[in-house]
């Protein structure tokens, strides 16, 4: 049977998700803006440091919330099993396409610019809108498998996932 203790820390939902995301981006990242109270990875907007931290912050996130998914797989009864498998399916393509998609290269060399200022500020700027573009499919991806998992889970469940979140807070 289920019980909020039986859980490890961080572990509880989808809360708990984004906390730990939040704690990520603060150890691995730079914050652009990141909104607080919300229950969705959409409100993360990041810029990382470079491809190596975000394929870490990829990782930390999608490991996170399929650890949450897999607790309630095995510790709740009554919840859709299948829903929750879909859901980690659609958690793990999306760290998979994030991660692939983090290995662009830019195709420009210095010669087709007049000068190196231009080629870094191009070069920049082109990584910024492939990371936001990346980070922002990542975001609609898991919003997408967390719909799936939520849908999974009765609401008696949620209830006390809901009361374990305020006892933390």
């Amino acid at each position: 049977s289920f019980s909020s203790e039986s859980m490890l820390p961080g572990r509880r939902g989808a809360t708990d998700v984004i906390k730990y995301a939040r704690i990520l981006l603060y150890r691995y990242g730079r914050i652009h803006r990141l909104h607080s109270g919300t229950v969705s990875s959409t409100s993360i907007f990041i810029i990382m440091a470079n491809k190596r931290e975000f394929k870490k912050y990829v990782e930390a996130v999608g490991a996170s919330a399929c650890n949450a998914m897999m607790a309630t797989y095995y510790n709740v009864e009554g919840a859709d099993k299948e829903a929750i498998e879909k859901a980690m399916a659609q958690v793990l393509g999306a760290i998979g396409a994030a991660r692939s998609h983090a290995n662009v290269k830019f195709d420009k060399g210095m010669k087709a610019f007049p000068d190196a200022t231009a080629y870094a500020k191009a070069k920049k700027e082109f990584f910024r809108k492939v990371f936001v573009k990346i980070s922002d499919d990542f975001s609609k991806e898991l919003d997408a498998a967390l719909k799936t998992f939520n849908a999974a889970i009765p609401q008696e469940v949620k209830d006390q996932y809901k009361k374990a979140v305020a006892a933390d807070n």
